[in-house]
């Protein structure tokens, strides 16, 4: 945005999305509001649409902001609970000659800024009269927080002056809502990542109820071992995480030994089903392979619930764990059943 007076730098409106290829945030660069034959209600409805908070951007050395403050006084009162930061920039356009940025950000986003020791008289008046035009807008005061983004070749040391203030100040102003973004963001992935991952458990849940002997299918400890061991490294691998101690104690306790022996013996096992932490393993003694089968698909299950949790950074749930345990278990046991021919457990459920 740009005031009267100065060459606008912003050809076109443009939106521009962070991270770009997964965006939590989303900005709109308007052209200049008060830039002549630019009629900016169409960009404005739009932004407005899809927003939560509220960045405005002033050069500190163009006082004529009208335009800007009309437009975010309509929206602040459509939206009084909306967030609002200001940035005051250009600085450096202030400095008296020879003078660059303090050793240390010095700015408060208060009172407190005009007099700050060794600011020229220039910019105190201009950061006030600036923010003297928020008065009486409707709504929260906003945060105020003065930025230098310069070239390295400009001479002005650190070329982003007040870069992690404003990372701070976009937290605060905006921390529910990045809170929330990054949540839906994280949950929607996890949904693509387990829905992809659905048809590997599958597979190896097949692999392992077909490497049953016939006619009395059984699956040996080592070869339960193995596919399980095998299943939950390639899940981990799509998660972009890594099995290791910790992990594999936290998952094997979230399952729950007792619940697991529980299920051993509802659904027949030959032997009660012993969970065998570190070792990555599932031990059983002569497993039917539906049984078998059925085991390794519910662990999968589990297996993306737990490492979708751990990529969010959440707490671990052991009741949502143990729920897609069950369910799935449950749901692989009525596919055998279903099927013709499986009287028997003679082949996977799948």
């Amino acid at each position: 945005m740009i005031g009267k007076g100065f060459s606008p730098c912003t050809a076109c409106s443009r939106i521009y999305d962070w991270p770009s290829e997964a965006p939590v945030l989303r900005f709109l660069d308007t052209r200049g509001l008060g830039e002549p034959g630019y009629d900016p209600a169409a960009d404005m409805a739009f932004a407005e649409s899809q927003a939560h908070f509220l960045l405005v951007t002033m050069k500190v050395e163009d006082p004529n902001q009208q335009e800007v403050i009309a437009a975010l006084k309509k929206v602040r009162l459509r939206h009084p609970e909306w967030p609002t930061l200001v940035a005051q920039t250009g600085l450096h356009a202030l400095y008296p000659r020879d003078v660059t940025h303090p050793t240390e950000y010095p700015y408060a986003g208060t009172d407190a800024d005009y007099g700050i020791a060794g600011l020229s008289s220039d910019l105190s008046s201009a950061l006030r009269h600036q923010r003297r035009q928020f008065e009486g807008l409707k709504g929260p005061p906003p945060i105020f927080v003065p930025i230098d983004f310069t070239r390295p070749e400009d001479g002005y040391a650190p070329s982003a002056f007040g870069l992690e203030a404003l990372k701070d100040a976009l937290e605060k102003a905006g921390v529910s809502v990045l809170r929330e973004a990054e949540q839906a963001y994280a949950d929607s992935l996890h949904d693509d990542i387990a829905g992809k991952a659905h048809p590997l458990i599958l597979g190896y849940a097949a692999a392992t109820g077909a490497s049953g002997a016939f006619p009395i299918p059984i699956v040996g400890v080592g070869g339960l071992v193995a596919f399980i061991g095998l299943m939950l490294r390639s899940l981990a691998d799509r998660y972009q995480l890594a099995w290791n101690r910790a992990r594999l104690s936290e998952f094997a306790a979230a399952l729950g030994v007792s619940a697991l022996l529980g299920i051993g013996v509802r659904y027949g096992f030959r032997e009660l089903v012993k969970l065998v932490p570190i070792a990555g393993a599932f031990a059983g003694g002569a497993l039917n392979a539906v049984a078998a089968s059925a085991l390794v698909y519910a662990i999968g299950r589990a297996a993306c619930v737990y490492l979708g949790e751990v990529r969010k950074g959440e707490a671990i749930s052991t009741e949502d764990i143990q729920r897609a345990f069950k369910r799935a278990l449950d749901d692989a046991f009525d596919r055998s059943r279903a099927k013709p021919g499986t009287s028997t457990p003679a082949k996977s459920p799948f």
